[in-house]
């Protein structure tokens, strides 16, 4: 075998292994993009229960509330939302009650989407 032969298989398998990183790295980021799209879905519905949950109760729901699936699945029929954990965060969603009539919701994306940028993002309640 001469060189040129060597040197052609070495090329087309460096190739081969560019193209092979380069489609898992698009993967990868699909997933991420779509990870942080059905979070920020996710968060807009908590703050549409979290509303609704104020309405019936002039208030917002304690930490105790908001963790216990029995009260929030009267205002939201999928809680908890789905979470994804990535390199960035740990958790998806993170809920604070400071007071009765205020909460921050506190949501982590793989990657950024919707104006939101990549890890940890908050919304606070409206002023009541």
């Amino acid at each position: 075998m001469n060189i040129w032969k060597i040197l052609k298989i070495i090329g087309i398998s460096i190739a081969v292994i560019i193209t092979v990183g380069l489609l898992w790295m698009a993967v990868v980021n699909g997933q991420r993009s779509a990870q942080g799209r059905q979070v920020v879905k996710d968060v807009e519905t908590v703050i549409q229960a979290l509303e609704y949950f104020y309405q019936d109760q002039n208030r917002y729901p304690s930490l105790n509330e908001f963790e216990d699936q029995n009260v929030m699945r009267q205002y939201l029929s999928n809680f908890p939302p789905q979470e994804f954990t990535s390199g960035v965060c740990d958790q998806s969603i993170d809920y604070v009650n400071t007071f009765r009539s205020d909460y921050e919701l506190r949501f982590c994306l793989p990657k950024g989407v919707k104006g939101y940028r990549t890890g940890w993002n908050m919304i606070k309640s409206p002023v009541k």
